[in-house]
């Protein structure tokens, strides 16, 4: 788990809801993709990113 500023991410098993895991950025569904759950503390907003968006998406919501 990191945590930067108001922003949380945590790495989401990959057996997480199989029909439900995809990155919120590129879309990536494949069943080996690694995502992290991205959560705003302050909002409660929260999304899902491949490694390769996590950044972005946290950016997004920060």
């Amino acid at each position: 788990m990191a945590t930067t500023g108001d922003i949380v991410i945590q790495d989401v098993p990959v057996d997480w809801e199989p029909d439900h895991r995809c990155c919120l950025e590129c879309g990536n569904d494949e069943p080996l993709v690694r995502l992290s759950a991205v959560t705003h503390t302050k909002t409660a907003q929260q999304a899902l990113a491949c490694d390769r968006h996590t950044k972005q998406v946290a950016a997004a919501m920060g």
